[in-house]
């Protein structure tokens, strides 16, 4: 149970105590300017070593950071440097793409070449060779007396295969009708004749008569024949072997030996004078 009490004051005392609060009041009032004194906050050991360790905290991040920054920059060189390598590489090896594939096709042109060196040099040995082979003389008329003296030109073939579509054409060089300025006058070649390998065949002759025989001692008489044919190989068609020789009567014996045949092939001279063969 609490109990107070209240103190009365009389009137004279209220004003007592006014006065006295009233000089207070006016104490203060004229008390002197007061100055200021810098105050200095001692932080605790403990805020200190905190806040030490922060900032230490901070500059290692900071450090941390710069390492970081500069690591990346380097790599980031690294990279240029890797990608410019890279595209040189690259450059590189299109340039030796491009050479290799040139050299391919350089190769393969060359390996192209070289068979159909290899054929046509197979074609050229098997292919068929007609040349000129040898003449020959024989004599047309009755027993003791001729007529005249035949000579023939003689062809062979010296090659591996048979030649096609042979024909010939032989007679006096100066014969219109064999030959003409633009060379031989070949007969209608059809189908021709083949010519097997090895095998020889004559022209067809040129006739002298006794008198002719004896004449030619002053003036040799010409005989010249061309042959025409083809290879089996097509890109070898289209041959052409001639030759002329030359008939001298080179014998003792007088016109009466020669009518009665008394003579052979040693008492001529004869031998080409002009071949123009397609070997």
């Amino acid at each position: 149970m609490l109990s107070g009490h209240v103190v009365a004051q009389s009137p004279e005392q209220s004003e007592q105590n006014q006065a006295e609060g009233q000089r207070q009041d006016d104490t203060r009032n004229q008390s002197p300017p007061s100055f200021s004194i810098p105050i200095r906050i001692l932080e605790e050991p403990e805020q200190s070593e905190s806040s030490k360790q922060q900032e230490q905290e901070s500059a290692k991040r900071e450090k941390q950071d710069l390492a970081a920054q500069k690591s990346m920059a380097e790599s980031t060189k690294e990279i240029v440097w890797i990608t410019k390598v890279q595209i040189g590489l690259a450059v590189f090896g299109a340039v030796a793409l491009l050479y290799s594939l040139h050299l391919n096709r350089m190769s393969a042109r060359a390996a192209v070449d070289a068979v159909k060196i290899a054929r046509a040099n197979a074609e050229a040995e098997l292919r068929a060779w007609v040349g000129y082979a040898h003449w020959s003389m024989d004599c047309f008329g009755k027993t003791g007396k001729v007529e005249a003296y035949l000579f023939r030109i003689h062809w062979k073939n010296y090659g591996v295969t048979p030649a096609k579509k042979v024909v010939a054409v032989a007679g006096s060089p100066e014969d219109p009708t064999k030959f003409g300025s633009d060379g031989p006058l070949f007969p209608f070649i059809g189908d021709g004749a083949v010519n097997p390998p090895g095998v020889v065949f004559q022209t067809e002759p040129l006739t002298l008569t006794p008198e002719d025989v004896l004449a030619t001692r002053e003036r040799p008489v010409r005989l010249r024949s061309a042959i025409r044919y083809d290879c089996v190989f097509d890109g070898m068609n289209v041959r052409v072997s001639d030759v002329t020789i030359e008939i001298r009567y080179i014998g003792k014996a007088g016109i009466e030996a020669i009518r009665v045949g008394a003579i052979n092939p040693d008492n001529f001279a004869v031998a080409p004078i002009e071949s123009n063969e397609m070997t």
